[in-house]
């Protein structure tokens, strides 16, 4: 699940000047959700890969790990329908 999360936060890296730039935001709190790590991440994002690396899971740790990311993300999915469903329902 970290790394579904933690790993999203490479892509929203790129979003943040989106949306900076959109809603004419300064680097600051109003953008922190998205870029908290700021100029840090990739530093922080090779380290947590590293240490995943070394961490010598075996292949029934390594199949446990997948399975838990892919319903992390499909759990954000479904989160995300359900968003769109109710703005779209209140509109």
């Amino acid at each position: 699940m970290y790394y579904v999360f933690e790993g999203s936060k490479n892509g929203a890296r790129y979003l943040v000047k989106r949306v900076a730039a959109t809603y004419d935001l300064k680097p600051g709190p109003g953008l922190l959700y998205l870029d908290p790590h700021g100029e840090q991440q990739p530093a922080l994002w090779a380290q947590y890969k590293a240490r995943m690396d070394a961490a010598g899971f075996s292949p029934q740790d390594q199949d446990a790990i997948v399975a838990a990311a892919q319903q992390t993300f499909d759990l954000v999915a479904e989160v995300d329908d359900q968003v769109q469903a109710a703005s779209t329902a209140a509109e």
